[in-house]
């Protein structure tokens, strides 16, 4: 098949979570003999000339064609200014693929809104939009604290639109129901294809005692920080530390790590140690130098850390909120618990110490087991390429109809994007001014 994909991000850069998700795809497609283009609708790498990587063509937006469609939804700019960015990205891509002539099937990304042109003219080419966690659902368990005006319009968008795409398609029982809720249709689920680099470590059985935990994510309330820390504090743990590396996020007007401090001060001094991101290669160290890993998100798609640290052989402790909990069988391959449930993580722990090192290795190897049995990226792509196949031969989607998309296409009509500023009351605009204005007028 001759495949596109339309996406955020892509190879050579590294970290992002579409990125791993599709770094083990997509060359093992080529290697099954399809055609794979990915277009990186990023607006950091516009203009960069086009490259192969692994066998995948990967293709960038051009300056002008990201101009012209900045422009066009220019009424934007002074209320929406992330929609205009975004949908002028959406477009962009969309052009820049030929708007779909010549592909066997297209798969775009939710994130951040790339399918909006693909559903709108869904009778042109077979597509898949998949739900790797859109904008709209991440701000609603982000636990910034505040709120952007745009949101809830684009979770209207997000919703309308996805109602109406040909197939859509995530990585976890868990996010498919969340959708299934708001949509009102089925969500195919298909387990994202995973394999650690190299072959990984025998198990050794080790566990280190008293119990040393790991976590390794953003420091937000969806990753679940300040339930942690909650549990932490009602001193059912005793002798358990647990090292959350990853970077401090936006809470209200300060950040995450100063809230946890003024909340749980005793707990950030002894229990709860806050460390910077780090490596991917220094993070595959300390999967396996004794500690457990702790995955204590209350909302997420599909966690690849805790694939990546079972296919390592290291104990995970997962949540019953994050999409790969679905891999552990508890007791065997790892263990779950819910963060939201008062006492859970400690009773768990405690089951936790009791094992010897032979119950330790044995759990550690159905661990790596499950990996390589559920996620091969093989058999992903094999399942991938017939789901695709299925909705290639499928009737043509009708269109949509022309007003259904006016707010998300955009306009050549000639627009005064700063005329709603006359709107506003006098005392509104001097407030906003001197928001702006230097000390001593603004804010220091």
């Amino acid at each position: 098949m001759k495949l596109l994909f339309i996406t955020p991000e892509y190879l050579p850069d590294s970290g992002g979570g579409i990125i791993t998700f599709y770094r083990f795809l997509l060359p093992e497609m080529v290697r099954q003999g399809h055609a794979v283009t990915v277009v990186v609708a990023d607006g950091r790498h516009i203009g960069e000339a086009e490259r192969m990587i692994d066998g995948v063509r990967v293709r960038y937006l051009e300056a002008a064609a990201h101009g012209r469609w900045l422009q066009r939804f220019a009424r934007y700019t002074v209320v929406f200014p992330w929609l205009q960015e975004n949908l002028a990205l959406a477009w962009a891509a969309w052009e820049s693929a030929g708007q779909g002539a010549g592909w066997d099937h297209v798969e775009v990304t939710e994130w951040p809104l790339l399918f909006v042109p693909w559903v709108l003219h869904r009778e042109r080419v077979p597509s898949t939009v998949q739900l790797h966690g859109s904008h709209g659902q991440i701000t609603l368990g982000d636990g910034t604290g505040t709120a952007d005006f745009h949101d809830p319009w684009v979770r209207l968008i997000e919703c309308a639109l996805l109602r109406e795409a040909p197939a859509v398609q995530t990585n976890s029982a868990l996010n498919a129901r969340f959708w299934e809720e708001r949509l009102g249709r089925p969500v195919s689920v298909e387990n994202p294809g995973f394999q650690v680099g190299s072959a990984p470590p025998a198990g050794s059985g080790k566990l280190r005692r008293p119990l040393l935990g790991r976590v390794f994510g953003r420091l937000n309330l969806g990753k679940g920080a300040f339930a942690l820390a909650e549990a932490l504090s009602a001193g059912t743990m005793s002798g358990v530390t647990v090292e959350w590396f990853g970077n401090d996020t936006a809470y209200g007007t300060s950040t995450v790590a100063a809230a946890l401090r003024a909340r749980f001060p005793h707990v950030l001094e002894h229990t709860l140690r806050h460390h910077r991101q780090i490596p991917h290669d220094e993070v595959l160290a300390r999967l396996t130098d004794g500690a457990f890993v702790l995955i204590p998100t209350l909302c997420d798609v599909f966690n690849l850390t805790a694939a990546e640290a079972m296919a390592m052989r290291a104990v995970v402790v997962c949540s019953r909120h994050a999409g790969a909990c679905e891999l552990i069988e508890d007791g065997v391959n790892g263990f779950l618990y819910d963060p939201l449930r008062s006492g859970d993580l400690a009773r768990v722990l405690d089951r936790l110490a009791a094992l010897s090192d032979a119950g330790i290795a044995r759990m550690t190897d159905a661990a790596a087991q499950t990996v390589h049995d559920r996620l091969d990226p093989a058999r992903s792509v094999a399942r991938r390429i017939g789901f695709y196949a299925d909705r290639t031969a499928a009737a043509p989607s009708p269109p949509l109809s022309a007003w259904f998309g006016e707010a998300v296409s955009g306009s050549d009509a000639p627009c005064d994007p700063g005329a709603l500023l006359d709107r506003c009351g006098f005392s509104e605009l001097t407030a906003a001014v001197l928001r702006r204005a230097p000390a001593p007028f603004g804010k220091k």
